[in-house]
Protein backbone atom coordinates (compact mmCIF):
# COMPACT_ATOMS: atom_id res chain seq x y z
CA UNK A 1 0.00 0.00 0.00
CA UNK A 2 0.98 3.33 -0.68
CA UNK A 3 1.37 6.06 1.80
CA UNK A 4 -0.92 9.29 2.47
CA UNK A 5 1.28 11.90 1.14
CA UNK A 6 2.55 14.58 3.50
CA UNK A 7 1.53 17.58 1.51
CA UNK A 8 -2.52 16.72 2.69
CA UNK A 9 -1.68 17.47 5.90
CA UNK A 10 1.05 20.56 5.62
CA UNK A 11 -1.53 21.97 3.20
CA UNK A 12 -4.26 21.59 5.91
CA UNK A 13 -1.86 23.30 8.31
CA UNK A 14 -0.73 26.38 5.53
CA UNK A 15 -4.29 27.20 5.48
CA UNK A 16 -4.66 27.36 9.14
CA UNK A 17 -1.99 29.39 9.51
CA UNK A 18 -2.85 31.64 6.83
CA UNK A 19 -6.59 32.23 8.51
CA UNK A 20 -4.75 33.01 12.31
CA UNK A 21 -2.05 35.06 10.99
CA UNK A 22 -4.72 37.13 8.91
CA UNK A 23 -6.83 37.97 12.11
CA UNK A 24 -3.89 38.45 14.73
CA UNK A 25 -2.11 40.81 11.97
CA UNK A 26 -4.98 42.70 11.08
CA UNK A 27 -6.29 42.99 15.04
CA UNK A 28 -2.29 43.98 16.02
CA UNK A 29 -2.59 47.30 13.45
CA UNK A 30 -5.91 47.93 14.95
CA UNK A 31 -4.63 47.91 18.48
CA UNK A 32 -1.52 49.68 18.53
CA UNK A 33 -2.97 52.16 15.56
CA UNK A 34 -3.23 56.05 17.16
CA UNK A 35 -6.99 56.71 17.74
CA UNK A 36 -7.04 58.94 15.23
CA UNK A 37 -5.22 57.09 12.60
CA UNK A 38 -6.92 56.30 9.25
CA UNK A 39 -7.16 52.23 10.20
CA UNK A 40 -9.14 53.05 13.62
CA UNK A 41 -11.58 55.89 11.87
CA UNK A 42 -12.08 53.15 9.04
CA UNK A 43 -11.74 49.24 10.90
CA UNK A 44 -14.49 48.93 13.95
CA UNK A 45 -15.05 46.30 16.29
CA UNK A 46 -18.04 45.36 14.57
CA UNK A 47 -15.94 44.50 11.32
CA UNK A 48 -12.87 42.65 13.21
CA UNK A 49 -15.72 40.19 14.46
CA UNK A 50 -16.59 39.87 10.77
CA UNK A 51 -13.35 39.23 9.62
CA UNK A 52 -12.37 36.53 12.24
CA UNK A 53 -15.68 35.20 10.93
CA UNK A 54 -15.11 34.66 7.44
CA UNK A 55 -11.35 33.08 8.96
CA UNK A 56 -12.91 31.09 10.91
CA UNK A 57 -15.44 29.61 8.16
CA UNK A 58 -12.19 29.29 5.99
CA UNK A 59 -10.27 26.89 9.06
CA UNK A 60 -13.75 25.01 9.13
CA UNK A 61 -13.77 24.77 5.45
CA UNK A 62 -9.98 23.50 5.26
CA UNK A 63 -11.46 21.00 8.44
CA UNK A 64 -13.78 19.36 5.95
CA UNK A 65 -11.59 19.25 2.88
CA UNK A 66 -8.95 17.13 4.85
CA UNK A 67 -11.77 15.15 6.22
CA UNK A 68 -12.74 14.57 2.81
CA UNK A 69 -8.95 13.59 1.44
CA UNK A 70 -7.75 11.43 3.49
CA UNK A 71 -11.26 9.26 3.40
CA UNK A 72 -11.18 8.92 -0.32
CA UNK A 73 -7.70 8.05 -0.07
CA UNK A 74 -7.89 5.57 2.73
CA UNK A 75 -10.87 4.09 0.43
CA UNK A 76 -8.06 4.01 -2.55
CA UNK A 77 -5.37 2.19 -0.68
CA UNK A 78 -3.50 4.42 1.04
CA UNK A 79 -2.62 3.92 4.23
CA UNK A 80 -0.84 6.09 7.31
CA UNK A 81 1.44 4.60 10.19
CA UNK A 82 -1.60 3.68 12.41
CA UNK A 83 -4.30 2.64 9.98
CA UNK A 84 -3.93 0.29 6.98
CA UNK A 85 -7.63 0.22 5.19
CA UNK A 86 -9.78 -2.61 5.17
CA UNK A 87 -13.24 -3.10 4.14
CA UNK A 88 -16.34 -4.31 5.40
CA UNK A 89 -17.53 -7.29 3.94
CA UNK A 90 -19.17 -6.82 0.51
CA UNK A 91 -16.83 -3.59 0.01
CA UNK A 92 -13.57 -3.65 -1.77
CA UNK A 93 -10.56 -1.02 -1.86
CA UNK A 94 -11.05 1.18 -5.09
CA UNK A 95 -7.79 0.97 -7.91
CA UNK A 96 -8.18 4.95 -7.74
CA UNK A 97 -8.62 8.10 -5.29
CA UNK A 98 -10.96 9.31 -8.71
CA UNK A 99 -13.09 5.99 -8.39
CA UNK A 100 -13.21 6.25 -4.52
CA UNK A 101 -14.28 10.02 -4.81
CA UNK A 102 -17.35 8.67 -6.89
CA UNK A 103 -17.74 5.63 -4.63
CA UNK A 104 -18.03 8.29 -1.41
CA UNK A 105 -20.40 10.43 -2.93
CA UNK A 106 -23.24 8.24 -4.27
CA UNK A 107 -26.77 8.08 -2.36
CA UNK A 108 -29.52 6.17 -3.29
CA UNK A 109 -27.57 5.09 -6.33
CA UNK A 110 -27.03 8.88 -7.47
CA UNK A 111 -24.46 11.04 -6.97
CA UNK A 112 -24.29 14.00 -4.84
CA UNK A 113 -22.65 17.37 -5.42
CA UNK A 114 -21.43 17.46 -2.40
CA UNK A 115 -20.43 15.92 0.72
CA UNK A 116 -21.32 17.27 4.14
CA UNK A 117 -18.61 16.55 7.21
CA UNK A 118 -19.89 18.86 10.04
CA UNK A 119 -22.19 16.06 11.66
CA UNK A 120 -20.23 13.67 13.21
CA UNK A 121 -23.11 11.29 13.04
CA UNK A 122 -23.39 11.63 9.42
CA UNK A 123 -19.50 10.90 8.94
CA UNK A 124 -19.43 7.80 10.85
CA UNK A 125 -22.35 6.57 8.89
CA UNK A 126 -20.83 7.79 5.89
CA UNK A 127 -17.37 5.69 6.15
CA UNK A 128 -18.87 2.28 7.72
CA UNK A 129 -19.94 1.00 4.18
CA UNK A 130 -16.13 1.74 2.97
CA UNK A 131 -13.92 1.25 5.57
CA UNK A 132 -13.08 -0.77 8.94
CA UNK A 133 -12.16 0.90 12.37
CA UNK A 134 -10.83 4.00 10.24
CA UNK A 135 -9.10 6.87 12.42
CA UNK A 136 -11.98 9.16 11.67
CA UNK A 137 -14.57 7.04 12.59
CA UNK A 138 -13.02 6.72 15.93
CA UNK A 139 -12.91 10.80 16.19
CA UNK A 140 -16.30 10.89 15.28
CA UNK A 141 -17.45 9.19 17.72
CA UNK A 142 -14.93 10.03 20.47
CA UNK A 143 -15.04 13.92 20.26
CA UNK A 144 -18.61 13.77 19.16
CA UNK A 145 -20.24 17.02 21.70
CA UNK A 146 -17.14 19.35 20.73
CA UNK A 147 -16.90 18.19 17.00
CA UNK A 148 -20.58 19.11 17.03
CA UNK A 149 -20.38 22.05 18.96
CA UNK A 150 -17.69 23.79 16.77
CA UNK A 151 -19.69 23.15 13.56
CA UNK A 152 -22.95 24.89 15.58
CA UNK A 153 -20.48 28.71 15.60
CA UNK A 154 -19.89 27.54 12.15
CA UNK A 155 -23.39 26.85 11.29
CA UNK A 156 -24.69 30.42 12.85
CA UNK A 157 -21.92 32.29 10.73
CA UNK A 158 -22.75 30.64 7.94
CA UNK A 159 -26.58 31.31 8.12
CA UNK A 160 -27.69 33.30 10.93
CA UNK A 161 -31.35 32.38 11.58
CA UNK A 162 -32.98 32.33 14.48
CA UNK A 163 -32.83 28.57 15.09
CA UNK A 164 -28.48 29.04 14.45
CA UNK A 165 -28.17 31.75 16.75
CA UNK A 166 -29.73 29.39 19.24
CA UNK A 167 -27.33 26.94 18.44
CA UNK A 168 -24.50 28.93 18.31
CA UNK A 169 -25.73 29.90 21.99
CA UNK A 170 -25.54 26.72 23.29
CA UNK A 171 -22.80 25.68 21.63
CA UNK A 172 -20.76 28.30 23.22
CA UNK A 173 -21.95 27.49 26.97
CA UNK A 174 -20.90 24.22 26.30
CA UNK A 175 -17.23 24.81 24.95
CA UNK A 176 -16.51 28.14 27.30
CA UNK A 177 -18.84 27.14 30.44
CA UNK A 178 -19.10 30.40 29.85
CA UNK A 179 -22.40 32.65 29.02
CA UNK A 180 -22.44 33.43 25.49
CA UNK A 181 -21.67 36.44 23.49
CA UNK A 182 -24.32 37.26 21.38
CA UNK A 183 -22.11 37.15 18.04
CA UNK A 184 -19.67 34.45 16.69
CA UNK A 185 -17.68 37.36 16.13
CA UNK A 186 -17.13 38.05 19.29
CA UNK A 187 -16.46 34.60 20.85
CA UNK A 188 -13.97 34.33 18.34
CA UNK A 189 -12.10 37.01 19.63
CA UNK A 190 -12.50 36.90 23.00
CA UNK A 191 -10.00 35.17 25.28
CA UNK A 192 -10.01 31.72 26.71
CA UNK A 193 -9.62 32.77 30.28
CA UNK A 194 -9.74 28.81 31.52
CA UNK A 195 -5.76 29.48 31.98
CA UNK A 196 -4.47 32.42 33.64
CA UNK A 197 -1.23 32.35 32.26
CA UNK A 198 -2.31 31.28 28.78
CA UNK A 199 -5.33 32.57 27.70
CA UNK A 200 -5.60 32.75 24.09
CA UNK A 201 -8.57 34.11 21.67
CA UNK A 202 -11.06 31.27 20.84
CA UNK A 203 -10.06 31.23 17.15
CA UNK A 204 -6.96 30.17 17.58
CA UNK A 205 -7.82 27.88 20.72
CA UNK A 206 -10.76 26.18 18.33
CA UNK A 207 -7.77 25.94 15.07
CA UNK A 208 -5.52 24.63 17.41
CA UNK A 209 -7.62 21.88 18.41
CA UNK A 210 -8.73 21.40 14.47
CA UNK A 211 -4.77 20.80 14.05
CA UNK A 212 -4.21 18.20 16.92
CA UNK A 213 -7.29 16.16 15.62
CA UNK A 214 -5.73 16.49 11.94
CA UNK A 215 -2.15 15.48 12.87
CA UNK A 216 -3.53 12.18 14.93
CA UNK A 217 -5.80 11.01 12.08
CA UNK A 218 -2.86 10.57 9.84
CA UNK A 219 -0.11 9.78 12.61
Amino acid sequence: MRPLAPSLLNDFQVSLNDSLALCANTEGLWLFAPPTSEIRRQLHVRQLEALYEAAFLRIFTAWEGFLEAITVRWMAGYCCPGYVPATPDGSRLCQTVRQASVKLSMEHGRPRDYLLWHKPKTVEDRLKPHLLGSPLERLSVAEADWLTAVAAIRHDVAHRTPDTAAGYQAAAVYLTHRPALPRPGQLLRQADIRDPLNQPKWILVFAETFRTHAVALVA
